[in-house]
C-alpha cells in the first residue's frame, strides 16, 4: 500500500505534503513495501542520499526479516513461490550470480543520481520536521530493517541532529530499545549513535540528559 502521504513525501515537495495533510491524511498510517510511516520514509530517503550503499545493506539483512521477505512475495505476485523460505532461497540464488554485483553497482549509482536530480536532503529534512509538527510519532515501531526500530533510532543512526532534537522535543523516547535476535542485548538510541559514530546526535543526547537532572 503506497499511501498518498508517503507518495507526497517522495516528491520532496513540502507544499504537496502540506496539501495532503490538509485533506485529512492520517499522519502515521503505514504503507510502502515494508510498512513504514511517512516520517520513517523521509528518513529512508535521507539515508539513500547520504549513504547509497544502505539499500543493499538492507538486502543483506533480508534473511532475518520476515517483513522484507513478505514484501518480496507480495511485489512479485508469488513468482518465487508461496512461502517466505521460497523468497529467501530465490534471493540467495540471485545474490550468488555474478551479474547481481554488476546490477548492484549500477543500481546504486543510478538511484543516487536520480534522487539527487529530483529532491535534496534539505527538502526532505524540512518535510520530516513538518511531519513532526503535525503529530508524526517519533516512537512508532517498525519491522524493517530491524524489529522495533523507530524513527528516533533511525535519526540517531543517520546523525540527523536537527531532526533528532525535534523528535526529542515532541516526546521522542531515546530510552526505547530493540533486541538483537541472537544475543538478546537491548540497543537504545545512545548505543546506536555510538556505533554509527553519530557525534552530533551524541551531543544532543548529552544535553538532553543534562536537562533531565
Amino acid at each position: 500500500l503506497l499511501t498518498p502521504l508517503i507518495s507526497a513525501v517522495e516528491t520532496g515537495r513540502k507544499e504537496i505534503v502540506e496539501k495532503i495533510i490538509s485533506m485529512g491524511a492520517s499522519i502515521d498510517l503505514m504503507g510502502h513495501t515494508t510498512n513504514m510511516t511517512a516520517l520513517y520514509r523521509s528518513l529512508t530517503l535521507i539515508s539513500s542520499m547520504k549513504n547509497p550503499d544502505t539499500d543493499f545493506c538492507s538486502v543483506e539483512m533480508i534473511a532475518n526479516n520476515k517483513t522484507a521477505l513478505d514484501a518480496i512475495r507480495r511485489n512479485t505476485a508469488g513468482h518465487f513461490g508461496p512461502t517466505l523460505e521460497d523468497q529467501y532461497h530465490a534471493i540467495s540464488k540471485l545474490r550468488a550470480h555474478p551479474i547481481f554485483h554488476v546490477f548492484k553497482s549500477t543500481f546504486q549509482e543510478l538511484k543516487s543520481q536520480r534522487l539527487h536530480d529530483l529532491v535534496s536532503v534539505n527538502s526532505i529534512r524540512e518535510i520530516a520536521i513538518f511531519l513532526l509538527a503535525h503529530g508524526a510519532n517519533p516512537n512508532a515501531k517498525h519491522h524493517h530493517p530491524i524489529e522495533g526500530y523507530t524513527p528516533l533510532m533511525f535519526a540517531a543512526e543517520l546523525d540527523e541532529a536537527e531532526i533528532f532534537s525535534e523528535m526529542l522535543s515532541r516526546n521522542g523516547d531515546p530510552n526505547l530499545s530493540y533486541v538483537l535476535d541472537k544475543s538478546g542485548k537491548t540497543i537504545d538510541c545512545k548505543a546506536i549513535a555510538t556505533n554509527f559514530r553519530s557525534t552530533q546526535v551524541l551531543a544532543v543526547l548529552a544535553d538532553w540528559e543534562k536537562s533531565k537532572h
